[in-house]
């Protein structure tokens, strides 16, 4: 019988003993004669009002002693020097009474003496640093072709140059374009002329997203053309030549190889103006438009931008 209750003293004492074991150690040391609450339990609930790191190397004193049917409660600095002292009811159970005393000891501790308190716990923050965003490089690439061009008086050859330049994988970009023909013959009345344009185009361009390995590009812009005219079989054969302005456009697949770049293009030109072809010392007359539909083939050296 007395076995079984010592048995149940023991676990009323050691109780808040093994709960305290596993709470962080507290900033601040805690004695005293008091029961209930006990120093241990004390102890406990302070180093969960107050966690940090580790407590300081000499931690301040607090005492909890009996007075009659009241608590006392004193904070001494590590010297053994009274900071504060309060006398509190003790009213209540010993884990109420433990909650009043460890608010007490606190408050004296963060009010009177913070530097008494360890640094905070803080929780492990993972910092993700992204990589900065790559800045985007104009290129371009410089390519020539060759083929056929399709107008009034038949189909000529036609060669062409060209420079492109872009500054992403897709988007708006520039390109510049010369293109020029063979000649062309036409009747004017009843002999035949030969004409030719030469032409340098400028506008903006739009490289559509990779499909795979190819690209697709379209350009559109203002074509700056010199046309020239001869006859073949007039009694006097004369050569005629004047600025031919107009417009340009351009569509391209280009498949990327490394540095080259071979491509097939679809271009169509249109002069503004009509250009009047005449004979000398006759009525005969032609009046000359010049729209051409063109087909090439080419190669260009360069490099694409990588997707973003």
């Amino acid at each position: 019988m007395r076995a079984r209750v010592f048995g149940a003293v023991a676990v009323v004492f050691l109780a808040p003993v093994a709960a305290s074991a596993a709470l962080p150690a507290a900033p601040v040391t805690v004695e005293g004669d008091a029961i209930c609450p006990g120093p241990v339990l004390v102890a406990a609930r302070v180093a969960t009002l107050l966690p940090g790191d580790a407590p300081v190397s000499s931690p301040p004193v607090a005492r909890v002693d009996r007075a009659g049917r009241d608590v006392r409660v004193r904070l001494a600095d590590p010297g053994g020097a009274i900071v504060a002292e309060r006398i509190l009811p003790a009213d209540g159970d010993c884990g109420e009474l433990a909650d009043m005393v460890a608010v007490t000891i606190t408050t004296w501790m963060t009010e009177l003496r913070p530097e008494w308190l360890p640094a905070p716990r803080l929780p492990p923050v993972a910092i993700m640093v992204s990589p900065p965003a790559p800045t985007a490089r104009l290129t371009g690439e410089g390519g020539v072709g060759a083929g056929v061009s399709v107008g009034e008086g038949g189909v000529a050859e036609a060669a062409s140059l060209l420079l492109s330049l872009h500054g992403r994988s897709s988007g708006l970009g520039a390109m510049t374009r010369a293109t020029g023909t063979t000649g062309r013959d036409v009747s004017v009345g009843a002999h035949t002329a030969t004409w030719r344009r030469w032409e340098i185009a400028v506008g903006p361009s739009y490289q559509s997203p990779p499909i795979g390995a190819l690209r697709l590009t379209g350009s559109l812009g203002f074509a700056a053309g010199w046309l020239s005219a001869s006859g073949q079989d007039f009694p006097t054969n004369r050569t005629a030549s004047r600025f031919s302005p107009g417009a340009a456009a351009l569509i391209r697949v280009a498949r990327a190889r490394g540095l080259w770049s071979p491509w097939f293009a679809l271009g169509v030109s249109v002069a503004f103006f009509e250009q009047s072809l005449t004979v000398g010392g006759s009525a005969d007359r032609r009046a000359l438009r010049a729209v051409t539909l063109d087909a090439l083939v080419g190669i260009s050296i360069g490099r694409y931008p990588s997707p973003k």
